[in-house]
């Protein structure tokens, strides 16, 4: 019988992630040991180069974290363990039958793009899609149709 997924797609093996990741992304190396990559992005010509580490323990969803250079405390759209927020959670909008490399990656350098645009904004705001977070999420009114 197949691993399915919360989702119900097919759950990817993670020896087929760890393939992928070192095909598509041979600057990540897998640490098999803690079920994690460690690499780096650099999310346009003009932005830093940022070290990040990338933990995947199943069924659960990958958590992402910047190890270098130090986040801002205040940046936005980071959970209690520090970890970045790259997508709604409650919309489903990753499943463990995605390509980590093919949907993470890509959105954690999308992340890393507008907290640039959010450090230099005088205003910080965040350009980027945004989810409620927090005490933003409890105190919101949901209004229905």
């Amino acid at each position: 019988m197949a691993n399915m997924s919360s989702s119900g797609s097919r759950r990817l093996p993670i020896g087929l992630q760890v393939a992928l990741m070192k095909q598509q992304l041979p600057e990540f190396t897998f640490e098999r040991k803690t079920v994690s990559w460690h690499g780096t992005l650099t999310p346009s010509l003009l932005s830093e180069t940022y070290t990040v580490l990338i933990r995947y323990h199943i069924p659960q969803a990958p958590s992402v974290f910047v190890v270098r250079p130090e986040i801002e405390r205040n940046a936005k759209h980071r959970f209690k363990d520090d970890s970045l927020c790259i997508y709604d959670t409650r919309e489903r909008e990753w499943h463990d039958g995605m390509f980590i490399s093919q949907s993470i990656v890509p959105w954690t350098s999308e992340w890393l793009l507008y907290y640039e645009a959010w450090l230099i904004d005088p205003s910080h705001r965040w350009f980027g899609a945004e989810a409620l977070h927090g005490s933003a999420l409890k105190n919101h009114r949901w209004d229905h149709p």
